[in-house]
C-alpha cells in the first residue's frame, strides 16, 4: 500500500512537471506595444544595521538605472504549434533571450527545442507586464521595458 502511494505521488510530481498549471491567453492577431515603468516608490524608510537611513520613505527608484536586462524575454504557449516555431526563429539564442512558458508542455518543450526554458508559475511575470496575447517579447530601452505582442498566423 505504501509503495502504491509512492508511486501515484511519483506520477503527480512527473505530470506537474511536465505541464505545471499554465495561464491560457489568446494568440496576438496584431502588433502592439506597450511601456512598463519598473520605478517603484519606497513605503518606508531603508536603514542599515546601525539605523542610518539609506534610502527614504517616498523616494523613487527605477532597477533598470541600478542593473539592466542582459536578456529579452520571450513569453509563448506551448501548445500552439506556431508560437513554438516562431520561438525557435526569435528565441534561442541564450546570449540574447529567456524563454518562459506561459502554458503547454515544460519537459517536452525544453526537450524539442534543445534550450532551457522557464515557466511563469502562477502567471506572476504575465500579470506583472500586463501581457494579454502570446508570442510577446519584453525588452529594455532605457529606463523602460516595452512588452510586444506579434502576430504569428503567417509563421512556417
Amino acid at each position: 500500500q505504501i509503495n502504491k502511494k509512492w508511486e501515484q505521488m511519483t506520477d503527480r510530481a512527473k505530470n506537474y512537471l511536465n505541464r505545471p498549471p499554465g495561464i491560457k491567453l489568446p494568440r496576438a492577431q496584431k502588433y502592439k506595444v506597450s511601456a512598463y515603468n519598473p520605478s517603484l516608490t519606497l513605503s518606508q524608510d531603508i536603514t542599515n544595521e546601525n539605523g542610518h537611513i539609506l534610502l527614504s520613505k517616498g523616494t523613487t527608484i527605477n532597477p533598470l538605472l541600478v542593473k539592466g536586462m542582459s536578456r529579452f524575454l520571450c513569453f509563448i504557449d506551448a501548445d500552439d504549434q506556431q508560437q513554438v516555431r516562431w520561438a525557435k526563429r526569435y528565441c534561442l539564442d541564450p546570449m540574447t533571450a529567456k524563454m518562459i512558458l506561459a502554458n503547454g508542455p515544460f519537459l517536452e518543450t525544453s526537450k524539442a527545442l534543445k534550450t532551457r526554458i522557464y515557466f511563469d508559475h502562477n502567471a506572476k511575470l504575465i500579470k506583472r507586464f500586463s501581457i494579454q496575447h502570446l508570442p510577446a517579447l519584453v525588452r529594455q530601452q532605457g529606463s523602460f521595458l516595452y512588452v510586444e505582442e506579434f502576430p504569428v498566423s503567417g509563421e512556417k
